[in-house]
């Protein structure tokens, strides 16, 4: 697992949205709102061929058949999405990360 740490405004989803262009895996957004605003931001930079982000919801909605559950996802404002899933402010989150996992 690679996790990108930057301030507000400072890149992180415009990695992200390069990162899916080179792997063609989709981003994982919390709402239409932000899927429209990130599919928006890859136009912009001249990214036409990033797959369309897919929400949340989307993603619990999706049948097996479709393949969405057993996709790899790049998270965007993973801390916003675990808010949501969980229904509380998050203080404080811990990670383990193994070598392996960065692959």
């Amino acid at each position: 697992m690679r996790i990108i740490v930057k301030g507000q405004g400072e890149g992180k989803t415009t990695e992200l949205i390069k990162m899916s262009v080179e792997t063609n895996t989709y981003i994982l957004v919390l709402d239409r709102k932000r899927q429209h605003e990130v599919a928006r931001m890859a136009m912009d930079l001249g990214y036409e061929s990033m797959p369309f982000p897919v929400t949340i919801d989307e993603h619990f909605r999706a049948h097996r058949s479709t393949g969405m559950i057993n996709r790899r996802f790049l998270i965007d404002d993973a801390d916003e999405i675990l808010h949501v899933l969980i229904g509380r402010d998050i203080p404080i989150l811990a990670i383990t990360m193994t070598e392996s996992e960065d692959k």
